[in-house]
């Protein structure tokens, strides 16, 4: 069996990152397997290039249960940050509910997810699920919308954000007054305006938005259920006696309406705590 190579063969050279050349034998025709086996050996990768294989499949089988898992919840839903999906479904609102309404929805908006400042109904009632600040009150002149984290699903998330960007629409000083109903009617909210639901006739119009916005990346928030120390409601003040030292605590109602005189017979004073 004979080989025939040329005086000059071309092999990548991996340490140098460039093509060169090995020079052949001076003889142009080589005979013999041990010839042939020397010759394959030229034409191997070196073993430097075998490592760098043997990491990179390493690397993918340690990647490839990431990947598996990323590629598993891109499956359920296109977003992976819960402000984008709120930024992208009031895009979808604005153009298949308020544009057809004659309401054009602010372009400086901006929202988040976080506890609303005050609460619902009466004092003591539950926290609100949504809130707008107007723009005057950022420092850039932009809406703020939040959303409470306690809510979890895509429906509820959704008619919370529609409530919100009517306030936008219309304008924060109008609250929940004429000018809010009317717009909140329009695009197919119902019930008490302080506490809108969406009506019959506007879920028709809500699934296709469900649909591609996917699955709402977020898990509901349980405040009740954290390990941080509970806050002391009622905070009685320290009074000390300038006589004597006796101390003891009193409300502040009870301190603005007058301190009591030590049984030693000298006055009691405020301690700062």
């Amino acid at each position: 069996m004979f080989l025939t190579l040329l005086p000059r063969a071309t092999c990548f050279n991996s340490r140098q990152g460039r093509m060169q050349g090995i020079i052949c034998p001076p003889t142009a025709r080589l005979t013999g397997r041990s010839t042939l086996r020397s010759c394959g050996r030229w034409l191997q990768p070196s073993r430097p290039k075998r490592r760098r294989y043997a990491s990179r499949f390493a690397l993918w089988l340690i990647l490839l249960p990431v990947l598996s898992r990323f590629v598993e919840r891109r499956a359920t839903s296109m977003f992976i940050y819960r402000e984008a999906w709120l930024c992208e479904g009031l895009k979808l609102i604005a153009t298949s509910l308020f544009s057809p309404a004659g309401y054009i929805v602010p372009h400086n908006i901006r929202i988040s997810v976080g506890f609303p400042l005050g609460r619902r109904g009466k004092r003591g009632g539950t926290h609100s699920i949504g809130q707008c600040w107007c723009s005057t009150a950022s420092a850039d002149n932009t809406f703020e919308i939040f959303i409470c984290p306690t809510l979890q699903t895509a429906s509820d998330v959704i008619a919370v954000l529609i409530h919100e960007a009517a306030h936008a629409v219309v304008g924060i000083k109008h609250g929940h007054r004429t000018a809010f109903k009317r717009c909140a009617i329009s695009v197919g909210l119902t019930g008490p305006m302080t506490a809108t639901r969406v009506s019959e006739s506007l879920l028709p119009k809500l699934l296709p938005i469900l649909k591609e916005l996917g699955n709402y990346p977020h898990a509901s928030l349980r405040p009740r259920h954290s390990d941080a120390p509970k806050k002391q409601r009622t905070r009685l003040l320290k009074i000390q006696c300038g006589h004597c030292g006796w101390t003891a605590r009193a409300s502040r109602a009870w301190v603005d309406v007058g301190l009591p005189t030590c049984v030693c017979g000298g006055d009691f004073q405020e301690e700062c705590e």
